[in-house]
């Protein structure tokens, strides 16, 4: 379900808490908010089908896995993994 368009109320909602306490919660015991870990969740496996070469683009990648903004995507990938998604694709080629 990585593809949804979740929003922190959507995540709440699913784990019967309110957004705040959920976001107090992650933030006592995970050190993030929900919507990040999300994106940390989307950018893992982002990376796994880039690295497979499961998909045909990396805009195809972005998207199944629930991220439109790819200037963001690209940012975010960087942050995490030291590369841009491009050079992760090109070399599960």
């Amino acid at each position: 379900h990585l593809a949804a368009p979740l929003t922190l109320t959507d995540i709440a909602r699913g784990a019967g808490a309110s957004p705040s306490a959920l976001t107090r919660l992650f933030q006592q015991h995970r050190e993030t908010t929900p919507m990040q870990a999300l994106r940390v969740l989307r950018l893992d496996a982002a990376r796994e089908k880039l690295q497979q070469g499961a998909c045909e683009s990396v805009t195809e990648v972005a998207v199944s896995v629930g991220i439109s903004h790819l200037g963001r995507f690209s940012e975010y990938y960087r942050d995490r993994f030291g590369e841009l998604p491009r050079e992760t694709f090109q070399a599960g080629k």
